[in-house]
Parts: C-alpha cells; sequence; structure tokens
C-alpha cells in the first residue's frame, strides 16, 4: 500500500489561518506599542513644558514691580501687574489673543534693546498661523511696544485669577478674576490654569500658584 505524503487541503487552510491570525496579533501588538510610546513621549513632552513654564511664568510674576534698573533712576512700579479677561480685552490685546483666554502684563526690570529698562509684558496665547502642523498654538510673551515669541506649545488656553490680602494683610482669602479686581496694587499672588492639548491626548490642566514680592 501506497503511504501519502505532504500536507493535505484542510491542513494547508488550517496552517494559512494560524499563521495570517498570528500575523495579524503580531501587527497589533506593534500599533499598540507604538501608540504606547509616542502618548508617553507626548507626556514627557508635556511635563517638560509645565517644568519650563513653572520656572519662566513663576520667576517673572514673583519679580513683577521690580525697579533696580538703573543705579539712581525711578521708575513707576504702579500696577506691576494687570489682567485682562478674555471678554475684557482692550483692543491692542485682542488681536493678538485668541478667544476664551485670559491675558497677564506684567511690568519689571529686563535688558531691552541693550538697556535695562522696566518694561511691561503681556502673557497670552495666540495661534501661530503656521499650517504645516496643523493648528499649532503657544503661550507667547509679547513687551508692549516689541515683537511676539513663542514660548510653551500646544497651551490652547489659559485662565488667571488673582489672590488678594485679607484685612489683616497676612494671609490670601480669595482668588477673583481680573474684572473683579479694584486695586492692582493689593494683587498677592496670581493663580494660573494652563491648558495643554495635542493629537493623542485629551486636555491636560496645569496649575501654578506664584506669590509676588513685596513691591511697596
Amino acid at each position: 500500500m501506497k503511504l501519502q505524503t505532504g500536507f493535505s487541503l484542510i491542513e494547508l487552510l488550517v496552517s494559512l489561518f494560524l499563521g495570517s491570525l498570528l500575523m495579524i496579533m503580531l501587527v497589533k501588538l506593534y500599533f499598540s506599542f507604538r501608540e504606547t510610546a509616542q502618548w508617553q513621549d507626548t507626556l514627557a513632552a508635556i511635563q517638560e513644558r509645565e517644568r519650563f513654564g513653572a520656572y519662566f511664568l513663576a520667576q517673572r510674576i514673583r519679580q513683577a514691580g521690580d525697579s533696580t534698573c538703573e543705579p539712581g533712576e525711578t521708575v513707576d512700579q504702579s500696577n506691576a501687574v494687570i489682567g485682562y479677561d478674555s471678554d475684557h480685552l482692550p483692543p491692542d490685546l485682542r488681536k493678538e489673543s485668541i478667544p476664551n483666554s485670559d491675558v497677564i502684563v506684567i511690568g519689571e526690570c529686563l535688558r531691552y534693546h541693550n538697556k535695562l529698562q522696566f518694561i511691561k509684558t503681556a502673557y497670552f496665547i495666540s495661534d501661530t498661523h503656521r499650517k504645516e502642523k496643523g493648528k499649532p498654538v503657544f503661550l507667547y510673551e509679547k513687551p508692549m511696544d516689541g515683537a511676539r515669541q513663542e514660548l510653551i506649545a500646544d497651551v490652547n488656553k489659559l485662565t488667571i485669577h488673582y489672590g488678594v490680602s485679607s484685612s489683616d494683610r497676612q494671609s490670601i482669602r480669595y482668588y477673583h478674576t481680573a474684572a473683579a479686581i479694584k486695586n492692582w496694587e493689593a494683587i498677592k499672588s496670581v493663580n494660573l490654569t494652563l491648558f495643554f492639548h495635542s493629537n493623542l491626548m485629551l486636555l491636560k490642566k496645569w496649575h501654578l500658584y506664584v506669590t509676588l514680592r513685596e513691591r511697596f
């Protein structure tokens, strides 16, 4: 009797099916690992921006009212911190900031045009108007009479509240929106909330509380 050799049709079909199933599982596993890696990279990038924002913005806000520009020079320290709610922006800032995002203006001594000067700088969220990467949005800083500069990417909203000292001037009892502030010289701290966004993540909120230096 002659023995049958090789695979039967059914065995061949089963082998092809199992091979295809294994290939599909490997492809899914690869894309799952790649998506996880991309998500981790995105999260790490946002955390790095948060650290930079915490350092940079805290330093700027804390130094509001710094008047040590030039020896013997007297500068106006009044309103070293001024905020604007998104629906109450002055015309020059309304054309810079995106809708539904607050703006803060900090006055301090900075080197500008090769000279230490008391400069008021606005911080706001704006579209770059570049189209090669979708809709990139940045936190910007802009001297009131100068050009704006990109600071932090993928921030699409900024909300700001201001802490006013209590009657004993030793503690902060409430935080208010800019519209509720009657005396900006009474501001003792600032609470900023940045909303980060990327193609791989939903909105991520980040809070920063900064106590201002004594200005008077």
